[in-house]
Formats: structure tokens, sequence, C-alpha cells
């Protein structure tokens, strides 16, 4: 919602509820989405509200991208990942999003592996962009040495995606041109990203945690990939 605040909350009967309030606390709108839980909302200058929602069941849940109007009507309702069944075949879960400046957005996750005869447990970073009518545009992947633990991810000088993961014993930094071509990645060991923040038109503000003491970590970076 332009120039409000927008929340989201589970009620007693698991079903999710997103809620639009006005710049001075007064509520817009409220709708019940039919899902079980919201993971994320990131909002576009247009006021479409883009919210990452999980139905969940015994063995896991599906992940859904829904996009709603800045007036409360949902517009979509996509599935665009899965942990059901995790403990046989892995999981497919988005966890970030963000808008992409055009009317559509970008999702964050993981594409998690478990262990084999051959390979240890590992994750894959999962980019992906959805156009303005909930069509995935691209789908990028790139391996990372552990497991994921959240992220973040922003758009830089409306060229570069810059995506960071908390791979557990380290940061993994990845740069992608907005049509989903890697263009490099960097690995920081010991510290654990928690956020991701634009700062500049070419920099970006990482914060989070160090794993060897648990202080706090805060760093700045120039995106200029060759």
């Amino acid at each position: 919602m332009t120039g409000g605040f927008v929340g989201a909350w589970e009620l007693e009967s698991e079903e999710a509820v997103l809620m639009a309030l006005s710049a001075d606390g007064v509520p817009a709108w409220d709708i019940r989405l039919d899902h079980n839980q919201v993971l994320a909302v990131a909002v576009d200058p247009a006021g479409t509200n883009f919210v990452l929602a999980l139905d969940r069941d015994i063995e896991g849940g599906d992940v859904y991208l829904v996009a709603v109007e800045s007036t409360g009507l949902v517009r979509w309702d996509m599935p665009v990942g899965s942990n059901t069944g995790f403990a046989m075949m892995g999981a497919l879960t988005p966890f970030a999003v963000i808008p992409d400046g055009q009317g559509g957005a970008y999702t964050l996750g993981q594409n998690h592996h478990l262990q084999t005869q051959d390979k240890p447990v590992f994750d894959e970073r999962l980019l992906a962009r959805y156009h303005p009518t909930g069509e995935r545009a691209w789908e990028a992947r790139s391996g990372v040495t552990d497991v994921i633990d959240g992220g973040g991810l922003v758009v830089v000088s409306d060229e570069w995606l810059v995506s960071a993961v908390d791979g557990g014993s380290g940061t993994s930094v990845a740069v992608h041109r907005i049509d989903g071509s890697l263009l490099c990645e960097r690995s920081i060991p010991d510290r654990r990203v928690r956020a991701v923040v634009a700062r500049a038109p070419s920099e970006v503000v990482l914060t989070g945690q160090a794993t060897s003491d648990r202080s706090a970590w805060f760093a700045r970076y120039r995106v200029a990939p060759e």
C-alpha cells in the first residue's frame, strides 16, 4: 500500500490474514488468504503486494506467490515451491520476495539436496523472476557448499540482482543480471547474513552475525562486476 503499512498474521483457524493500514494507522482493508502462513511480503510503488505464503501439511508444505492489488483484491495465486516429502526428495522453497519494478517480482530460496552415498547434504541458491501475470520468466540456480538458512536480495542500479544466503559457516553473495545470468559469486567466511539493503546506486549493505563469537556484523560492498 502506497504511503501506508502492510502486516500479516495467522488466525487460530490456521488462516493467514493480510491487512493494509493508511499512513496514520487507519485500517484500509484486510483479507483472508487461502493459505496457513505468510512467509514474506513486499510492496511495489504501485501498491501491489507480493506475498509468499505457505500451506502446511504433515510432511512439510507448499509455497505460493500471491499478488494482491492495492485495493485488497487478489490478482493471482501461483504455486512456486514445495517441501512436501522433504525426508524423501528434498525441498524447493522460496523464502524472500521483492518487486522487480515492472509489475512482477523476484524470489530467493533454496533447493535442498539430501545426503546420498555419493554426495553430502548441500543446497542450491534458487532465484526466479515472475511476470505481472504470475508466470515465471526465468529461474537460476547456483550451488552453495552448506545448507542455506535464510538470506535476502536487492536490485541494484536496475541492472543487477544481488542475493546473499546464509550457508551456516559463511555467507555466499551472488550478482546476477536482471535476465538471470550469473555475473560473479563471492564467499564470506565466518559471517551469517540476515539482511541485504541497497544503499547507493552501486552499493549494498549486508548485516548479520559473526559465527565465531555471535557479534553483530555490518559490511558495505560496491557492486561493479566486470
